[in-house]
């Protein structure tokens, strides 16, 4: 064998595990021997033979894998199916959780609305990309000892229900989060938001109405938190929830609306504070939200 093909064995046998080497070395020299031989009888010269035939047989970093040589995947087809669901699962269950527990941790604080939700974002974000790496690494040396998963004797039984699933899940965990985001929000400013007027510090939202109509709101939220549960187990839009969609859209756009027109969601002097008028669409801006909410729910139905 000259040094070119030397080289070539070398390359393509050096991710293949010690006690299979030499077999791999002496089963691919033979391969390559045989290619340049019969190059030459085809009337090419040794040095194009060989170089003909090295380029023929490829990368030799490619060429290890069929001797035995490490995947060239993170994750194999073996255990992709675990590590997605796992991944899912403690992305749709951790991070969520540990955005509420930001923002609690915020609110207890004393910090303001938006610095608290930007942190929140941050923390929930950190927490996301550090399973997402820890997770993915954990499966890779999984894949590379061969070590096997635990899995029960599969059956017929273990088969899912088919269920035409029409809603994702992404929109149930955003609307989930939204309504958990206003409860706290609601809650926590009356004693950690406050706003200067007049010199006293006075809480956003007016303290006259919680009784009833911002319990009510609160209400409506947690309704909204246990339709959102139901979507999830249903996995498609019925006129049931699609009732209760609207419903519940409609007492949160009523409560709003009368609170607004008779001057008793704010505390006296807060809407003030904003220049130039911007709270004043604040009522149109919930209508036309729950109007299209609700009409994306019977969209569905209808489609259906």
């Amino acid at each position: 064998m000259t040094d070119l093909v030397d080289r070539y064995v070398t390359a393509a046998v050096a991710g293949v595990p010690q006690p299979q080497r030499d077999d791999v070395t002496r089963e691919l020299q033979a391969s390559v021997a045989d290619a340049i031989d019969d190059l030459v009888a085809s009337g090419l010269t040794r040095e194009e033979a060989e170089r003909q035939a090295m380029t023929e047989l490829g990368d030799p970093a490619v060429l290890a894998e069929r001797f035995g040589g490490r995947p060239r995947h993170l994750i194999g087809p073996a255990y992709f199916g675990q590590y997605v669901q796992l991944l899912r699962v403690l992305l749709m269950v951790v991070v969520p959780i540990v955005g509420v527990a930001s923002l609690l941790a915020q609110g207890l604080a004393g910090s303001s609305p938006l610095p608290a939700v930007l942190s929140a974002l941050g923390t929930m974000a950190a927490v996301a990309v550090q399973i997402a790496f820890w997770v993915t690494v954990v499966f890779v040396i999984l894949e590379r000892t061969d070590t096997a998963l635990p899995t029960g004797q599969w059956t017929p039984d273990d088969l899912p229900e088919v269920v035409e699933r029409k809603i994702g899940i992404g929109e149930i965990v955003g609307g989930i989060s939204w309504a958990v985001l206003l409860i706290w929000s609601m809650v926590w400013q009356r004693d950690h938001w406050l706003v200067t007027v007049d010199g006293a510090q006075v809480p956003v939202l007016n303290e006259d109405a919680w009784v009833p109509w911002l319990l009510v709101l609160i209400g409506a939220l947690v309704a909204a938190i246990v339709l959102e549960v139901c979507k999830l187990r249903v996995g498609r839009w019925t006129v049931m929830l699609a009732t209760a969609n609207t419903v519940i859209n409609a007492t949160i756009a009523a409560v709003v609306v009368f609170l607004w027109s008779a001057g008793d969601l704010l505390t006296a002097g807060v809407a003030d504070l904003v220049p130039g008028g911007l709270l004043n669409p604040l009522p149109w801006i919930v209508v036309l939200i729950a109007v299209v909410d609700s009409a994306n729910g019977w969209w569905h139905v209808v489609r259906r």
